[in-house]
């Protein structure tokens, strides 16, 4: 009796690690999106291991991946997909928002079909419609903070401001951007990062989405994601959550 008891223990163990591992079948969406990438990119272990519905084990390796580096939008979009499958819906809406955040719009389907048509930010939620019109400022080619300024979309009533304002916001670039590691030749040139300004002024999913060489885009980044919280922008008189771009200028000595 003992020895059929283990036997059915060990059975019953096979069993569930067995269901853990291959879940349902991808969603057709997913399933193609997923097909695409594979297609980009036959060695990708994170889309082999969702084919294969592995969703435990990928969802282990893409929160490895992104521990490494957590402005991967490929691998926030690939844990979306994992959480999809394993019915945790609103963690996939918070991977494919991040997705977005990061500049890669493809995800609006994804957010519009599955998420109610809203993006999620932490505890934050946000229409699609909206997070299209929370851009404050534009990335011109060349930008003072006042022109900035001018550029609201109205959006806002108030825009978000920097500790110490636009000389407090100068002052800490000038400070904190390593010239070292950009390139000789930088000089005078700009990169521009796309940021979120969250309710409690916190800076998210800094991105270039206009640079002029690696080692800037990289230094630009670093910077922008190490600012103190600013203060947020506001609309009737309460915080809401902004997408900022600011221009990131190199001054070698």
């Amino acid at each position: 009796m003992h020895t059929f008891r283990t036997f059915l223990l060990f059975i019953l163990a096979f069993t569930l690690n067995t269901t853990a591992q291959t879940g349902t079948p991808l969603d057709p969406t997913l399933d193609q999106s997923v097909k695409e990438g594979l297609l980009q990119n036959p060695n990708d272990k994170g889309l082999q291991l969702i084919q294969s519905q592995q969703y435990s084990t990928a969802e282990t390796f893409l929160n490895n991946s992104l521990k490494e580096n957590d402005l991967d939008p490929k691998a926030y979009f690939q844990r979306g997909v994992v959480n999809w499958q394993q019915s945790d819906t609103l963690a996939a809406c918070r991977d494919w928002s991040s997705v977005l955040a990061l500049g890669d719009t493809a995800t609006y389907i994804l957010l519009t079909k599955n998420c109610g048509g809203n993006v999620h930010f932490g505890d934050e939620v946000m229409p699609v419609k909206t997070f299209r019109r929370a851009l404050v400022t534009k990335p011109e080619p060349v930008m003072s903070a006042a022109e900035a300024d001018k550029q609201t979309e109205r959006y806002v009533d108030q825009l978000p401001e920097f500790p110490g304002g636009t000389e407090g916001l100068f002052g800490y670039l000038k400070k904190n951007l390593n010239t070292a590691a950009v390139k000789d030749g930088s000089a005078g040139t700009l990169a521009f990062v796309e940021f979120i300004i969250d309710r409690k002024g916190k800076v998210l999913y800094p991105h270039v989405v206009r640079g002029a060489n690696k080692d800037l885009n990289t230094e630009a980044v670093r910077v922008i994601r190490n600012m103190p919280a600013w203060k947020p922008a506001t609309k009737k008189g309460q915080p809401v959550l902004v997408r900022y771009t600011l221009p990131v200028r190199v001054h070698l000595n």
